[in-house]
Parts: C-alpha cells; structure tokens; sequence
C-alpha cells in the first residue's frame, strides 16, 4: 500500500520535514492553478521531488470546461517543458484527468482526458485517470477504447459519500481491476 495526498505551496520547509519521515515515497499531488504561472512551481517541485513521487494534475476538474481541447493539451506539454528535467518513470505521474465522470459539467471531459492520455505516450513518466464514483461510473469508465486503458499505470476512484450519492463500498473493484489489468486501483479525493 501507498500513500499519497496533495499538498499546496505553502509552508515548504514543513513540508518538505513532514516528506522526510515516510520511509517508503508517498505520492504527491501537485494541481497547477490557472492563476499561478506554471514557473512559479518549480522551487516547489524541486524541494519535494528528493522526498515522492509527484503526481502532476496539470487541470483540475473544476477547470476543465474552461479550455478547449487543444489548449487542455498545451497546458500538459506547458507543464512537461517546466518541469522536464523531474521527468521519469518512477518519479513522476501525469494526472491525465481529474475527476472524470462527475468531476466537470463539461461533456468532453473524457474526450480531454483522452488526448491529454494520447500526448502522453511519447512522455517520460506514468499515466494516471481519476474517475469520480458516481451512478453510472461504469458507463464512462467502459467507453474508454481498451487500447487507452493498458495506457494507464494507475486508476483512482474520487469519492465523496457525504453528498449521499455514492460511497466506496459500492464501487465493484473487482471489475474495475478487469478492464484496468495493468493499472493499480485506488481512492483518489475522498471527502468524509
């Protein structure tokens, strides 16, 4: 098992103490906020990347329906010119798309999520899909072409039972882990 959370540009030397006690890498997710230049976190990268394995959430679901599908893709290559030199297999993760299924009002969520997968192959790095456990979850997740799901090292499942939709327990991990064979499963954002 391994843990992950995600953590702000706040308070960097805790931070970075608080990343020194793990004794196995967590995960960190770094989301990159529309309003903040994507150079500014790079002294952020930099610090914490010694201590996990950053997950990089190049647009969070909250902005998805803001950028048309080409500019959802720059913002990816934008990111990968930043933060180039952190790339690799084992330290870095690409959140191709967060939330996917719930996360956005936006209907091309998942077209975008795609693409964003698709730029991806050719980059250093593993491949991570944040689903949002909703009714019907299994719709999206199926119509996802096979070809692009053995694409993915990971699959996170967003859940917030307190909005009295969903809760973990009815999410059928079994069959989530046969159209995902390759992909570790996991509980992405929870809200409890």
């Amino acid at each position: 098992m391994r843990s992950g959370f995600t953590l702000e540009m706040i308070a960097l030397p805790q931070a970075v103490d608080y990343l020194k006690q793990f004794t196995r890498k967590p995960l960190v997710r770094v989301v990159i906020q529309p309003d903040v230049p994507i150079p500014s976190y790079t002294p952020f990268i930099e610090a914490i990347a010694p201590y996990c394995t950053v997950v990089c959430c190049c647009v969070d679901s909250s902005r998805v329906g803001t950028l048309s599908e080409e500019a959802y893709v720059a913002v990816f290559e934008a990111c990968k010119d930043e933060f180039s030199s952190y790339l690799g297999d084992d330290d870095w993760i690409w959140e191709v798309g967060n939330e996917v299924g719930g996360g956005s009002d936006d209907p091309s969520h998942l077209t975008k999520a795609l693409l964003a997968l698709e730029w991806s192959k050719g980059v250093p790095g593993k491949k991570l899909l944040t689903g949002y456990a909703v009714d019907g979850y299994e719709d999206y997740l199926t119509a996802i072409p096979e070809k692009q799901r053995m694409l993915l090292d990971y699959l996170l499942m967003s859940d917030y039972p307190l909005d009295g939709m969903f809760s973990p327990s009815q999410i059928s991990w079994p069959a989530l882990q046969l159209l995902f064979l390759h992909a570790t499963l996991g509980i992405g954002e929870c809200g409890i």
